[in-house]
């Protein structure tokens, strides 16, 4: 059974028409497919090789512009797919705000981000998420917002932070935001995600920057 080569090209995620172009070349090339010019269709059973075959011979990203340095710093070919099939970010909305998110606060010359609340398993999973080691800059850390302490615990952190997110997706007891009152580097981000809290922190580092600047 034959399909088209182009379908089948766009069902992998490569469905912009010069990357389609570039992959039917290669595959040319590779002698997975015939060289006749009109050639549009290709057999079934090939579809693992054509798979492997641009695998092997790219790398697949999305064309942002994080991902596409991290694709050249790969030194290989690069093939440009949709979003959902890049190698480098995933597919992953989170991941990506939080690269943007640690561009902007490198470039406004912020290191330490502290975020207050969120639900636990949020927490996690953005700590999981979080794209750079431990030991680099910037740095996270996140206190829960179920068990509130003392004042001296917190002390600590409020002098550690550049910034400050009250990530507020769930009602934060005042006995713990009153620990970190309102000031110029605290932020409050009210939506739950972790793409929304890395997009309000990169709109803060942005606006310091400029104002840095003036």
């Amino acid at each position: 059974m034959d399909v088209s080569l182009k379908q089948m090209l766009g069902a992998f995620g490569i469905s912009d028409s010069r990357a389609q172009q570039s992959a039917i070349c290669t595959l040319k090339d590779a002698g997975v497919i015939s060289r006749r010019p009109n050639r549009e269709n290709i057999a079934v059973c090939k579809e693992d090789k054509v798979r492997e075959t641009l695998a092997e011979r790219f790398v697949w990203h999305c064309g942002n512009g994080n991902c596409k340095r991290d694709a050249d710093g790969l030194g290989c070919s690069l093939l440009l797919v949709d979003r959902q099939a890049c190698q480098i970010c995933g597919g992953s909305t989170d991941k990506q705000a939080l690269e943007n998110m640690l561009e902007a606060m490198r470039s406004a010359g912020l290191n330490n981000l502290l975020v207050i609340g969120g639900t636990e398993g949020k927490r996690h999973e953005m700590q999981d998420k979080w794209p750079v080691a431990r030991n680099i800059r910037p740095y996270l850390r996140v206190i829960d917002s179920e068990n509130a302490r003392s004042d001296k615990y917190y002390r600590e952190d409020r002098q550690w932070a550049d910034v400050i997110v009250i990530w507020a997706s769930t009602s934060i007891p005042h006995k713990i935001t009153s620990h970190f009152p309102k000031s110029p580097n605290r932020i409050t981000v009210p939506r739950r995600s972790i793409s929304a809290l890395a997009e309000g922190v990169t709109r803060y580092s942005k606006s310091h920057s400029k104002n840095k600047n003036i």
